[in-house]
């Protein structure tokens, strides 16, 4: 891809699948430092950029000043809000109710269509075929942003999830290490013979309650599904969805993993940080996180997540520059939303 100098500007690791970076939202969000939304100030244009991750706090910033080497009438302030708990949608949808919301900002897939129903996204439809945005993309991660034959969003990255594991609590127990080529039964009687061997109170795997590193995958490679087409019926009924599903609840039943209630409480990714499993399901955006954590970055890796029923599945989420429907500037907003996912290069 052209942008590739761009994205690496980020600083994230290529540990998984090469460009996949933060994307669902990492757990390392610090707190915000608030700007006022767009204004004019004598030929000086005023911009804002959303964001939610400190760890790209640097790099974004890196991306700011040589969009604004190249664009002098351009003043461009982040305004970071932590994504933990749901602060960043709460405040996000808040500011733009009240007329106030960033110029340009992070959004994800899963927030698209009721971002769009409610009328916070500009169309960029016309900005994005003007520009060589779908020459840097996949059609498939253009179209994440697509809506009704529009375009929401410009594709910042992606992310998807690996099987982690702590190398330390493995030779503790005496168990060899995970592998790329596993199945879901093998992770299964991985988990089995660590059981017992592990200090109390650890767990060999933690069953995340999401749908994007618990069951999606395993339902997907079952044959099951989650939505038809046109989002009028789930698939939750379907015996395939099911089983897809209750996989991960016979792991949790047999005291392989903690209880969907304490994960729910304690979260997988703060288990997994500190060592109270094993393993876990986590995305590419946490790679951050953990290569910043002194406990547990050098005792870490990650491998394929395991098949199921003989087929490789796994989830991607997408993360994109929108542009808030409500800018006052919003030609210059979409400008530099564009640029950002351009094959330009920063430097």
């Amino acid at each position: 891809m052209k942008n590739m100098k761009k994205i690496a500007a980020l600083g994230m690791s290529a540990v998984m699948v090469a460009g996949m970076m933060a994307g669902c939202g990492s757990s390392s969000d610090s707190s915000s430092s608030d700007s006022k939304g767009s204004s004019k100030s004598g030929d000086k244009v005023e911009l804002t950029l959303g964001i939610w991750d400190e760890n790209q706090r640097d790099a974004m910033q890196k991306m700011i000043d040589a969009y604004e080497a190249e664009n002098d009438n351009v003043s461009i302030s982040i305004q970071l809000t932590p994504y933990k708990g749901g602060e960043y949608w709460t405040k996000l949808e808040a500011s733009a109710g009240g007329g106030t919301a960033p110029d340009v900002f992070w959004l994800n897939v899963l927030h698209l269509d009721s971002y769009v129903e409610g009328g916070i996204l500009d169309d960029m439809t016309d900005a994005i075929a003007s520009s060589d945005i779908k020459d840097n993309f996949s059609d498939t991660l253009v179209n994440n942003y697509v809506r009704d034959g529009k375009n929401y969003a410009v594709p910042k990255d992606f992310d998807t999830n690996a099987l982690w594991y702590n190398k330390d609590l493995f030779d503790q127990a005496g168990v060899e290490y995970p592998t790329d080529d596993m199945t879901y039964d093998d992770l299964v009687a991985l988990a089995t013979e660590l059981k017992d061997k592990l200090p109390d109170g650890v767990y060999p795997f933690a069953c995340p309650v999401d749908f994007q590193t618990w069951y999606y995958q395993t339902v997907y490679a079952n044959g099951g599904w989650i939505l038809n087409d046109d989002a009028t019926e789930t698939g939750y009924g379907d015996a395939k969805t099911q089983e897809g599903i209750q996989c991960w609840i016979d792991m949790i039943d047999a005291g392989l993993s903690p209880s969907a209630s304490t994960l729910s409480e304690t979260g997988s990714d703060a288990m997994f940080e500190g060592e109270q499993i094993a393993m876990t399901l986590a995305g590419s955006y946490m790679v951050p996180e953990y290569a910043s954590n002194d406990t547990i970055k050098d005792k870490i890796d990650c491998v394929e997540v395991p098949t199921f029923n003989g087929v490789e599945d796994n989830c991607i989420n997408g993360l994109g520059f929108a542009v808030y429907e409500g800018s006052k500037q919003k030609e210059e907003a979409e400008k530099f939303a564009i640029w950002m996912g351009s094959s330009e290069d920063p430097g």
